[in-house]
C-alpha cells in the first residue's frame, strides 16, 4: 500500500517517539510504501521554525534519511473536491489525493469530518489495529 502521513504524526515520531510509534514506522516502513509531499515537507518546516526552532537540525536530519517517495505537487488547483475546516488540512489531503495513496494517516479530528472514497483516512492507532496487530 502507499500511505501519507499528516504533518502530526512525523512531529509526533521525531520528537515525541514511543514504543508505539516505533511499531508502526517500523512496520510501515518493511511493508508500505511511505508518499510525502512537498506540501508535508514546507509544514514541517514552518512548525518546526515556529515552535521547536532549536529542534529544527534533528527534522532536516530526518529528512535527508527518510526512506520515502518524495511527490511533488505544483499547487492546489480545485479547492472544492471536499470540504474541511481548516485550510491548511485541504492543502495536505489534496496532496495524498493527486498523489494517489491508499491511506492517510492523521491525529487530526478534523479529517473524520471529510467525505472521499480514497485514500481511506485512518489514526496510527487504527493502522496498528487494522494491519499490525490482526
Amino acid at each position: 500500500m502507499r500511505v501519507m502521513l499528516d504533518t502530526n504524526v512525523i512531529i509526533s515520531f521525531i520528537l515525541f517517539n514511543n514504543e508505539r510509534m516505533n511499531l508502526f514506522f517500523n512496520y510501515l516502513l518493511k511493508n508500505d510504501t511511505w508518499v510525502i509531499s512537498n506540501i508535508i515537507i514546507d509544514e514541517l518546516k514552518e512548525v518546526f521554525n515556529k515552535k521547536f526552532p532549536n529542534k529544527i537540525d534533528v527534522l532536516n536530519t530526518f529528512l535527508k534519511d527518510i526512506e520515502a517517495e518524495e511527490i511533488i505537487v505544483k499547487n492546489v488547483e480545485n479547492k472544492k473536491l471536499f470540504r474541511i475546516r481548516d485550510e491548511k488540512d485541504y492543502d495536505v489531503l489534496y496532496a495524498a489525493i493527486v498523489s494517489k495513496v491508499d491511506l492517510f494517516i492523521t491525529g487530526d479530528e478534523d479529517f473524520k469530518e471529510v467525505d472521499i472514497e480514497t485514500p481511506k483516512i485512518m489514526t496510527i492507532k487504527d493502522y496498528i489495529l487494522t494491519y499490525i496487530i490482526k
